[in-house]
């Protein structure tokens, strides 16, 4: 019996040296194909700690240090500091201390013209500081000295200081907002004076705009005074139905004028034929107006037109929605062109299903208010084409959709899509998804021109640039829940105790984008809360794309809010949201954050 239980424990022994290995060469050989070294060091410390294959492990130790000097090399050529950092932190696990010095060595001139860069291009203080905190952390204070540190925060906030004297010097309360948001280490009493300096302007600017009577200037006002977030809903409401009953009444040179491009577009179309022939001759010397008609003619020629056979969304469609991209979609060639006002076009476009017609006629109302719309000419250059075939309603049973480009597809519980057609999909079916929020006002120019890096032609720099080597760099995050964040995704008012936001599903090529840890952190989520259950921390959840060609935008994403959307689609906790007394964002992040809390989703480190 001994005997027989000796060769048993050397036969599972052997069992277990034979597993170990297979599992270090497999974990070996998914990081040499690019994903990641955690499996690798995983596979290690399991073997090592039982004492198993030690010449396997030493063997792949080895081979994990030459991946990292690559890996270090590869960053410094690209001077990519996400997967350098991601490397030094492989490095400090393989205990590799002379090729972690040397690369410290190699990095220091560029760390250091990098913050010279950062400064020079006026970055925020909260830039500034957090991207020194994350050198020093990764850099285990080598790269970054103490006193050039505490230099750069010094500078960043002087120039906040400037910012500041001049907003009020020059009474400038878009200057003052901007410089309050970028106060890491300012006073706290400084930066409660400008906001309330910033507060007092805009209202006085709308207060002037509305005793003038003037459209062009009660649009412009209320459009600050939106985006500065200091209008209760009952001002807001009050301020758009006021919008709404004087721009019929404004004569085209008064909205022009205005540069508001959903003043110009409804003039455009309340005015008769004869006037809008005249209309741009009339204002083609003035540039601004004459880029603001230039664009309301080219919104004209969006044409959306429902495709032969696409079927209206059952319920079923809404409990099995099918993977993007799976089903053929079918073009519009030889259908007759039908003349349709933009609202009937539009809601054919955005049809998926009886369920949510409400919801798109909502929408449609709300990108009246807004975007640009028009009656659209008899020939048509199309621009932007929809696919109602493939437009979804995505329930809240969990579904596992597989990989998209080597990267998890979670399905997006709880939203709608409106799916673009994509021409020549093959080429992008391997690329990842990813999701990039934005607001209603900015939905129509990203169809129309693509999403454009920030400080292009238009685009205003609404975010910090962190971790971004360019100050240019367009986000993404392949979690949706992150994209739609308030920050990024903006919630706007659909109809009475009623809102909704707008997420837009991308295709990003593979290798075009710098994957970085989520910069929200603990100043708008608590710290230690998962901003999405299906990812577990902080780690790539923002990508930096810096060229718009590797973008492709494939689908509109919407999901409401309040008491009268629907919860069989969007949730029970969406249904709850109301206004309350800092606006529905708030209302929703503050019932998000209870849910998660309750179930326990933690960050794991």
């Amino acid at each position: 019996m001994a005997e027989e239980a000796k060769v048993e424990e050397a036969t599972l022994l052997l069992a277990r040296h034979k597993l170990a290995e297979q599992q270090i060469e497999r974990s070996m050989q998914e990081a040499s194909d690019g994903w990641g070294m955690d499996n690798v060091f995983s596979c290690l410390e399991w073997a090592e700690e039982r004492q198993l294959c030690p010449e396997k492990c030493e063997e792949a130790r080895v081979a994990c240090r030459v991946m990292v000097e690559t890996d270090l090399r590869a960053a410094l050529e690209d001077r990519s500091w996400c997967h350098f950092a991601s490397a030094c932190e492989n490095g400090k696990r393989l205990e590799a201390t002379e090729v972690l010095s040397q690369a410290l060595l190699d990095w220091k001139p560029v760390v250091e013209e990098q913050l010279a860069n950062m400064l020079f291009l006026g970055s925020s203080p909260d830039d500034v500081v957090k991207w020194c905190r994350r050198v020093r952390d990764v850099s285990m204070g080598h790269l970054l000295e103490v006193g050039l540190w505490e230099e750069a925060q010094q500078e960043a906030l002087s120039r906040w200081d400037s910012e500041i004297d001049c907003g009020i010097r020059d009474e400038d309360p878009r200057r003052l907002l901007w410089a309050c948001k970028s106060k890491t280490g300012a006073d706290a009493a400084e930066v409660l004076r400008a906001k309330e300096l910033a507060t007092k302007l805009l209202r006085a600017d709308l207060a002037n705009a509305e005793q003038s009577g003037q459209v062009c200037q009660i649009s412009r006002a209320y459009q600050e005074a939106r985006d500065a977030r200091i209008l209760v809903p009952r001002e807001d409401t009050r301020l758009s139905n006021l919008l709404s009953h004087l721009r019929p009444h404004a004569s085209l040179m008064e909205v022009a004028a205005s540069g508001n491009m959903s003043a110009i577009i409804e003039a455009w179309s309340l005015a008769k034929p004869e006037q809008q022939r005249v209309w741009p001759k009339q204002i083609e010397a003035v540039d601004d107006m004459r880029k603001c008609v230039l664009l309301a003619q080219l919104v004209v020629k969006v044409a959306i037109f429902r495709s032969e056979g696409s079927k209206l969304c059952t319920s079923e469609c809404v409990q099995e929605p099918p993977l993007l991209g799976d089903a053929e979609v079918k073009g519009t060639a030889g259908q007759p062109e039908v003349q349709l006002t933009p609202s009937e076009t539009l809601l054919q476009a955005l049809d998926v299903g009886p369920l949510h017609a409400r919801s798109a006629r909502l929408l449609v109302n709300s990108l009246a208010q807004d975007i640009c719309l028009e009656t659209f000419a008899t020939t048509l250059e199309f621009k932007v084409r929809f696919s109602p075939q493939l437009s979804r309603g995505y329930s809240l049973e969990n579904a596992d959709y597989g990989l998209r480009g080597h990267h998890q597809y979670y399905k997006p519980l709880g939203w709608l899509r409106w799916s673009l057609r994509m021409d020549n999909f093959q080429t992008y079916r391997d690329w990842p998804v990813a999701y990039h929020g934005t607001s209603l006002t900015r939905l129509l120019p990203i169809l129309l021109q693509g999403l454009q890096p920030p400080g292009a032609e238009g685009v205003e720099i609404a975010h910090g640039q962190a971790y971004s080597l360019t100050g240019s760099s367009i986000y993404f995050s392949p979690s949706i829940e992150y994209a739609a964040f308030p920050v990024y995704a903006q919630f706007f008012l659909l109809a009475d105790k009623r809102w909704a936001q707008i997420v837009l599903q991308c295709r990003v090529r593979p290798g075009s984008y710098q994957s970085a840890p989520g910069t929200l952190g603990g100043k708008y989520w608590p710290p230690g809360l998962r901003f999405d259950p299906n990812f577990t921390n902080l780690d790539h959840l923002e990508w930096l794309v810096e060229d718009p060609a590797n973008i492709v935008v494939c689908g509109i994403m919407l999901r409401e809010f309040g008491p009268k959307a629907d919860a069989l689609l969007f949730g029970s906790l969406a249904c709850s949201v109301t206004a309350g007394s800092d606006g529905p964002e708030f209302e929703w992040t503050k019932l998000r954050k209870d849910e998660f809390r309750r179930a326990g989703q933690m960050l794991l480190s």
